[in-house]
């Protein structure tokens, strides 16, 4: 079994990427990482580890956050839960997914979901 040095998850010998981090599984970074829906934001590095942030409850959700990290340039990841064999049931539990994002931008990416998620008062 290999295991990424990064990210820590385990594959076949047979793997060559990480499909978690967009690592190749010999420690050296593929030429473009996903991030985002952005490419031309900030890879993860070493240095600064990636760890799930939050849960999003729905797509609409997850696009809007996604736009405004983009926005803001901040490096992210979002991960649905969707899984075709099972056509979304998944999801029904556990929400539409999550977004990973290095540790150093959580709060601000905590802060942005909540003013997400809090009703609007209109006038």
């Amino acid at each position: 079994m290999l295991k990424c040095s990064y990210c820590g998850r385990e594959y076949d010998d047979s793997a060559r990427d990480c499909v978690q981090c967009g690592r190749s599984l010999g420690g050296e970074p593929l030429a473009e990482p996903a991030v985002g829906p952005n490419p031309s934001a900030t890879p993860p590095s070493a240095s600064s580890p990636w760890e799930n942030i939050a849960v999003l409850e729905y797509e609409v959700e997850a696009e809007h956050l996604g736009a405004e990290l983009t926005n803001r340039n901040i490096p992210h990841v979002m991960r649905s839960y969707h899984d075709s064999a099972l056509d979304g049931l998944f999801q029904l539990s556990r929400g539409w997914g999550h977004v990973e994002a290095p540790r150093e931008y959580k709060d601000a990416i905590v802060a942005i979901l909540k003013d997400l998620r809090e009703p609007r008062a209109d006038s």
